[in-house]
């Protein structure tokens, strides 16, 4: 069955419950995340944007390194309707700013180190580091009823062949186009 949209993997992740979803390094540490757990956080960051008042199609600015965090972050966005701006984390602040003066950016998600370098003034911001504290306790799984397989849940900023980046806006129906043939093949093991 097709998916209505990407907002749906959410659900997925309640379902799978205690398997480890994603782990990382710090150091000597190791972090384990499960899907349960980033369902929970990805519900929790979706009720800080409804709590910051977000709209659907509003942007959210994502620039860190790869944690549990960052993909709650962007799975909140998806519950929204809210659109994803992901930043490479070995980008430069020079055009991490270009890109927050393009896309007017409602709220900024990243590092610490990465934040701190960009020029003021900037939107409100939240840390990774943080999430987990600063969210609301409550989770919201319920997805904006403007969420469709047409609305566009990221701009991803891309180079191609030219020399300067321009974003580009992918819609649910783009990535699921993609998703559906992984899926159907991974059911087989």
């Amino acid at each position: 069955m097709a998916r209505p949209h990407l907002a749906s993997v959410v659900e997925d992740f309640r379902g799978i419950g205690s398997r480890t979803a994603v782990v990382v390094h710090r150091g000597n540490r190791r972090y384990r995340t499960t899907y349960a757990e980033l369902a929970t956080l990805a519900g929790r960051f979706a009720a800080e944007l409804e709590v910051r008042g977000v709209l659907p199609g509003e942007r959210v600015v994502l620039w860190g390194e790869n944690c549990a965090e960052w993909i709650a972050a962007f799975f909140g966005c998806l519950l929204r309707g809210a659109l994803a701006v992901p930043l490479d984390a070995a980008g430069s602040p020079t055009f991490a700013d270009q890109v927050i003066n393009e896309v007017a950016p409602r709220l900024l998600v990243g590092d610490q180190a990465l934040l701190h370098t960009l020029e003021n003034p900037r939107p409100p911001h939240l840390l990774f580091s943080n999430l987990t504290r600063s969210l609301p306790a409550a989770p919201l799984f319920t997805v904006a009823p403007t969420v469709t397989q047409e609305t566009p849940l990221q701009i991803v900023f891309t180079s191609g062949t030219t020399s300067e980046p321009k974003g580009i806006v992918h819609t649910h129906r783009n990535v699921l186009a993609s998703l559906a043939y992984i899926e159907s093949e991974i059911e087989k093991y």
